[in-house]
């Protein structure tokens, strides 16, 4: 699988519960970094199973998603992803569009290593915090 086509999944994964998500696409050891992630949430997870009852706990937050502009770009090791996530936070109904960047790294047909960048002062505002 090439590395567009896991980002692919991985979106597809998002906010779906840990039964149905794809998680073959993810390597045993792999490790999710969340750089911005400010003090008290979540900056890193290791291996599919914890990354995956992280993407299913955005369904547990996030409604009406969507995914617009996305671009991947092909890089030595894996990709680079960029769109624009949209959704309403269920607590508070309040709306929140902003650019995340996704870089992957990719070895035998799965990633392996995962960074997410995103705007935290613009997601926490739309949480109330």
């Amino acid at each position: 699988m090439t590395p567009a086509e896991l980002l692919h999944k991985h979106l597809a994964n998002i906010a779906q519960p840990v039964a149905v998500q794809d998680l073959s696409i993810y390597a045993d050891d792999i490790v999710c970094l969340f750089p911005y992630a400010p003090d008290g949430h979540t900056q890193r997870l290791e291996g599919p199973a914890a990354f995956g009852k992280f993407l299913a706990a955005v369904g547990g937050f996030a409604m009406d998603r969507k995914v617009d502009d996305l671009v991947v770009y092909g890089t030595e090791s894996g990709a680079v992803a960029t769109y624009t996530h949209s959704f309403t936070v269920k607590d508070t109904g309040a709306p929140f569009t902003g650019a995340m960047v996704y870089v992957v790294d990719v070895a035998d047909g799965k990633i392996v290593r995962f960074r997410e960048y995103y705007d935290t002062v613009k997601l926490l505002k739309a949480f109330g915090e």
